[in-house]
């Protein structure tokens, strides 16, 4: 494993570590516990543990619980597995995805 390998996996580890506060809480009462930050450090976790969506240019914001991701990807596929990533974490009311996609696939 390479020296950049390592930092990556340390990066992850210290950003997990940081958001697992929120990641165990599942209801709709969440936003009195979870922060914004909570939640995207969290979507950026998961993106960033992806190994299909890891190299991809995809910037997370969260507002009032509401997460937006864009840049692009590389094919339809890949869209649909961030945006449900976002989807899918705590906390999360609503995600406006802005993902384009590269390439032959451009829609």
């Amino acid at each position: 494993m390479s020296g950049y390998s390592y930092l990556r996996y340390f990066f992850l580890i210290l950003i997990a570590s940081t958001s697992v506060s929120c990641a165990n809480l599942r209801c709709s009462g969440c936003h009195n516990t979870c922060t914004d930050n909570d939640i995207n450090t969290t979507v950026q976790v998961r993106i960033a543990g992806d190994s299909c969506l890891y190299y991809q240019n995809i910037r997370v914001t969260t507002f009032d619980r509401v997460v937006t991701l864009e840049g692009g990807v590389d094919n339809p596929t890949q869209r649909e597995a961030a945006n449900e990533m976002a989807a899918t974490a705590p906390c999360v009311k609503r995600v406006v995805s802005r993902l384009k996609i590269k390439g032959k696939y451009n829609i």
